[in-house]
C-alpha cells in the first residue's frame, strides 16, 4: 500500500510533500475545482506525478503528460470506450462517480479490460472530490487494485489501512480551509510508518 496525496496547487506544498518523502502527488487539471492547479506555476520535478483529468480533451492530456513528466492519469467524468482504447496505454487509474450503484458491474468490466487500478471515492454527482463519509459499502470490494479516496483523514485513515486498499488517495484530509497544512500531511504520514 502507498500514500498519495492530491490536489497540490501550490510550490511550497509540492516541498512539503518532499520533505515528508511523500512521492506519489496529484495535480488536478480541472479549472472549476479550488484545486486546480496552473501549469505555469511548475517546471520539471522527480517525482511521481498523477494527472487529474475531468472530460478533458484527449490532446490536453498528451499535452500535459510530456509538459510535467505526468506517469499517472486519473479520469473523471464521462469518458466513453473509444477515449479509453486511444489513452490506454498512458492509463494506469480509472475513476468513476456518477451512477456508481446502477453502473458499478460495467465499471468492473471495463476497467478490467483497460486498466490497471481502479480508483473508488464516492457516488455523489459532483466532480472534484467530495469525500464518502461512510464506506462501508466498499469494505467487501477493497483489495489489490483498488485506489481508496474521499474524506480520508488522520482521524479514520487507520480503518481504511485495515482494509489494505493499494493506495490510500487524500486530499480534504490535509486541508484545511481549502489550504494544505503540513502539520496534517505529517499526522497522516506518522500514522502510516
Amino acid at each position: 500500500m502507498f500514500l498519495k496525496y492530491c490536489g497540490i496547487k501550490e510550490k511550497k506544498d509540492l516541498f512539503k510533500c518532499y520533505n515528508l518523502k511523500i512521492k506519489n502527488i496529484g495535480f488536478v487539471f480541472y479549472e472549476k475545482s479550488f484545486r486546480f492547479f496552473n501549469i505555469k506555476k511548475i517546471e520539471s520535478f522527480k517525482s511521481i506525478f498523477f494527472g487529474v483529468f475531468v472530460n478533458s480533451n484527449i490532446n490536453y492530456i498528451f499535452y500535459l503528460i510530456k509538459k510535467i513528466n505526468i506517469k499517472i492519469i486519473q479520469l473523471h467524468g464521462n469518458n466513453n470506450i473509444l477515449f479509453y482504447n486511444t489513452i490506454k496505454k498512458k492509463l494506469i487509474v480509472l475513476f468513476f462517480s456518477k451512477n456508481f450503484y446502477y453502473n458499478f458491474l460495467n465499471i468492473i468490466i471495463i476497467n478490467s479490460f483497460f486498466f490497471k487500478y481502479l480508483l473508488i471515492e464516492n457516488i455523489n454527482l459532483k466532480y472534484g472530490g467530495v469525500g464518502l463519509k461512510n464506506k462501508k459499502i466498499f469494505y467487501n470490494l477493497i483489495n489489490s487494485y483498488l485506489f481508496l479516496s474521499g474524506g480520508i483523514n488522520f482521524k479514520n485513515i487507520k480503518q481504511f489501512i485495515e482494509k489494505k486498499p493499494y493506495c490510500l488517495d487524500i486530499s480534504s484530509g490535509i486541508e484545511k480551509k481549502k489550504k494544505k497544512k503540513y502539520y496534517l500531511m505529517k499526522k497522516i504520514k506518522k500514522i502510516l510508518i
